[in-house]
């Protein structure tokens, strides 16, 4: 999050070169613009935690450090006797484009859980039930409902004409607050603040008489449920276009390719001038509440219809509460992202060599329909075998060592073991470990280590962080899978493991003769695909 021109907070490298903001996993200043002798008074809390102020620094601003932390949005606190600020800073991914994150988590929450049923059904299972699934839309049928939903049509308004009504006559909610102000000005003072008012240097005068008493205002505020709806349905749409754009890159189609453009370029526009946007900074959480105001505001009602309309419940769904936040929780996300892109790949190859369903426990059912819950550690989710070879293939969850956690203490998920069983042979196991967290190459880590520190305050080159081609698997898990390979050896030498990939965001690298790093990312799932298909056929045929 970029610093306000007026803000008194700003960011800073260890070089003293000044950010926009602070950069997932990693540690900077914070440079704050206060006078030096009001520096004693300084209170700077980040969520709860009060930071430490470093007064000694002989420059003109009190400085602190801020801790490394993972993607997410954090309220930075500054108090100084009248002075305050509340500042939300938002850490966004470091190794992934927006797009490529909206297209992670609509991949979650509607593809990837249909795409997986879908293909299950192919292979014999869910047998018993009737579940229409249909293959992920063409790209005609997808830019069509996002022209509908942006444009609308001659019965029903699109976005682009709901939002200049709703900044016309946005619902908005009044606040109270306390302002300072000379006593006899007070309209409405604020009797519970008078001992501090009292105790205020220079305050009274000589008769006893305040000079300056707190008074209750209230001001305008549309951080209101209705408007984070509406938020939310922009933000969703969104998504959806930059996944649109994504799938146009691999699969062009000029005219649509065109059109969808001038459709993004209209909808940012309108965005920009829906000025309450920007004031709604709480998350969306559907409770399934209709208040009056989505009722008799034909607005905000055709917004709220409009958002159920896309996101009506599916036949099948991801049961995960990881996606109720998914900014701070991404690192679990991309992890499970990487998990379902391998099943989804194993289906398609049991389905190409006509195996067939034994069973599928990872599959539920409640009164809302089927769902994908957590994997369980130790079972079998999902259990095919193949009529013609005689060999069975399993897909169980596979902690490799001690339970990494990401910034912030979230446990991630385990790998994907892919057992094969065969008649008369001991059996192998394929594993995935999809891992979010990356080394830097050493080259370039030894660079930085080398580059002296500059304590004068400078702004900073874009595009200083980190980049695909300068990371690598971490070394822990390197070390990790290949225990593991070594550990699985049988009396006679054969391994279980004769396969382990690590999934991860940077680019494909050899490891040894059979571990291997893939590349792992939304806008080369396609490589990604062809990479795990070509490994499992090799081992299931």
């Amino acid at each position: 999050m970029d610093s306000s021109p007026s803000s008194r907070i700003s960011f800073f490298l260890e070089t003293g070169a000044v950010i926009h903001g602070p950069v997932e996993g990693r540690r900077c200043g914070i440079a704050i613009a206060i006078p030096r002798e009001l520096w004693p008074s300084i209170t700077l809390k980040l969520g709860t935690v009060t930071l430490p102020i470093n007064m000694s620094d002989p420059g003109m601003c009190a400085r602190a450090d801020w801790p490394a932390c993972g993607p997410g949005n954090y309220k930075l606190s500054l108090a100084c006797g009248e002075i305050t600020e509340r500042k939300i800073i938002t850490v966004v991914p470091q190794l992934f484009t927006e797009a490529e994150f909206n297209s992670i988590i609509q991949d979650l929450k509607d593809r990837l859980p249909q795409l997986i049923t879908s293909q299950l059904q192919e292979c014999g299972g869910l047998s018993d039930t009737n579940l229409a699934v249909g293959n992920e839309p063409s790209i005609e049928q997808e830019f069509a409902k996002i022209q509908r939903a942006v444009s609308g049509t001659k019965e029903k308004l699109g976005i682009l004409q709901l939002l200049p009504i709703i900044q016309r006559e946005c619902h908005h909610v009044l606040v109270p607050r306390h302002e300072l102000r000379k006593a006899n000005q007070a309209r409405k003072p604020d009797i519970s603040k008078l001992p501090q008012a009292i105790s205020m240097p220079g305050n009274l005068f000589p008769s006893g008489a305040l000079k300056q008493m707190f008074d209750v205002t209230v001001e305008r505020s549309f951080e209101t449920y209705e408007n984070r709806l509406v938020k939310a349905y922009v933000q969703a749409l969104q998504s959806l276009m930059s996944r649109l754009q994504a799938r146009l890159e691999a699969e062009p189609i000029p005219h649509i390719a065109k059109e969808l453009d001038s459709l993004i370029g209209e909808f940012r526009l309108a965005c920009t001038r829906a000025f309450f946007l920007r004031e709604v900074r709480n998350p969306f959480v559907s409770g399934g509440r209709v208040t009056m105001v989505l009722l008799k505001n034909p607005a905000y009602r055709a917004v709220l219809e409009g958002y159920l309309s896309l996101f009506k419940q599916s036949s099948v769904r991801l049961e995960e509460p990881a996606l109720d936040d998914p900014l701070k929780k991404f690192p679990y996300l991309y992890q499970r992202w990487a998990n379902l892109t391998v099943i989804g790949v194993l289906l398609q190859v049991c389905i190409d060599l006509g195996y067939r369903s034994v069973s599928h426990p990872w599959f539920q059912r409640d009164h809302k329909g089927l769902f994908l819950p957590v994997m369980k550690e130790g079972e079998a989710g999902i259990k095919l075998s193949c009529p013609i070879t005689g060999k069975v293939v399993s897909i169980f969850p596979w902690k490799t060592g001690t339970p990494r956690l990401a910034l912030g203490n979230l446990e991630l998920p385990p790998a994907i073991a892919i057992a094969i069983y065969a008649p008369e042979k001991s059996p192998m196991v394929l594993l995935f470990d999809a891992k979010y967290q990356v080394d830097e190459d050493t080259k370039a880590a030894a660079k930085k280590t080398n580059s002296k520190t500059n304590t004068k305050l400078k702004p900073a080159k874009r595009g200083g962080g980190r980049t695909l081609s300068s990371i690598e698997p971490m070394r822990e898990d390197i070390a990790e899978l290949l225990h593991g390979i070594e550990k699985g050896r049988a009396p006679d030498g054969s391994r279980e493991i004769q396969y382990a990939a690590i999934l991860y965001p940077g680019n494909r690298k050899q490891i040894t003769s059979d571990l291997e790093a893939l590349a792992a990312r939304p806008s080369e799932r396609a490589a990604l695909e062809q990479s795990v298909y070509d490994v499992l056929k090799l081992y299931l045929s």
